[in-house]
């Protein structure tokens, strides 16, 4: 409870911001977030920096409002980050930001995540490609090295079949072409149906790291659970669906666009052979695997992650 308001009741910039202060060095008579006397007064300042910072930018399209961030040299070639399920358009972290002395960076909140707002969920894999695809043509974009992160890497896969042009590489990160099976994600969608999505985050959460991370990193760890108990619960389970209904094998070889596929050693909800047999079947694919981490590569390993991206796309750096 914070100021007698349950924390599942905070809005979402709020829900983003009170497990990040746990990090900072706030007012000694502040204890904890969790202490009904909480003065919100004394975290005023803070809160409003961090609310600026995650709110981005916005775009109209139809029937949705997609909150985006897009940064670095105006000239450069464009980067887009796609994030995973759960979480949110700062889930490449430290990555965007040593990729812009080079290129410029644009990252978004996917329909039923953060703070993009609309008026429908996604019923298809195609709803988030057609999204994405109506955020660069608001932008004046042409044409994209397209990153994705689990199912994020699934969308930009998508995109790379439905409109290769627009799409210059691919970097798909801890994804592959059927992410899970039609049982696991029947099971998901049956528990948050019964229990809420705030009850099975650890659970899911717990997946998202290699053995040890959580306990090294435990604020990172619960940054992360936090996001995830406060993405909405249809707009998670509608993605979840999607996931449950898309199977991408049998068109994955029509892929010719340069891919970098990276996977986590320890990643335990696509594993590292998944990752090696998508860059097997993709015709111009490059396999890199990464020791030691988990599913979300960009928080365990953000130096790899950016090096690799960089080499393949840009090799003279």
């Amino acid at each position: 409870m914070v100021n007698g308001y349950s924390y599942e009741s905070l809005d979402p910039v709020m829900c983003t911001v009170f497990p990040r202060l746990r990090q900072m060095q706030l007012p000694s008579k502040i204890h904890c977030l969790g202490d009904e006397s909480l003065n919100l007064s004394h975290l005023m300042p803070v809160l409003n920096t961090t609310r600026k910072n995650l709110e981005g930018q916005s775009a109209s399209l139809g029937d949705i409002s997609v909150n985006y961030r897009l940064d670095g040299i105006v000239e450069g070639p464009v980067v887009v980050f796609l994030h995973p399920l759960g979480c949110d358009l700062e889930t490449w972290g430290e990555v965007p930001p040593a990729c812009r002395p080079i290129f410029r960076t644009l990252a978004y909140d996917l329909r039923g995540h953060g703070l993009t707002k609309a008026s429908s969920e996604v019923r298809s894999i195609d709803d988030h490609v057609e999204d994405l695809f109506a955020l660069l043509d608001f932008l004046n974009i042409k044409q994209v090295i397209l990153a994705g992160l689990s199912i994020g890497g699934l969308i930009a896969l998508a995109a790379g079949l439905r409109n290769p042009r627009r799409i210059s590489t691919l970097v798909i990160a801890a994804s592959a072409a059927r992410i899970g099976t039609t049982g696991k994600w029947s099971e998901r969608i049956e528990a948050i149906q019964l229990q809420g999505l705030s009850a099975v985050a650890d659970d899911i959460s717990r997946q998202w790291f290699a053995p040890g991370f959580a306990e090294r990193h435990a604020h990172t760890a619960i940054e992360y659970r936090d996001r995830l108990r406060t993405t909405s619960e249809s707009g998670y389970l509608a993605s979840c669906t999607v996931l449950r209904e898309t199977d991408l094998t049998s068109e994955i070889p029509r892929i010719r666009i340069p891919a970098l596929v990276l996977g986590g050693e320890q990643d335990r909800a696509v594993s590292l052979a998944e990752t090696q047999a998508l860059a097997n079947v993709l015709p111009n694919a490059k396999w890199l695997p990464i020791s030691g981490a988990g599913h979300l590569l960009p928080v365990e390993r953000p130096k790899t992650v950016t090096d690799a991206i960089l080499n393949f796309v840009h090799p003279a750096t």
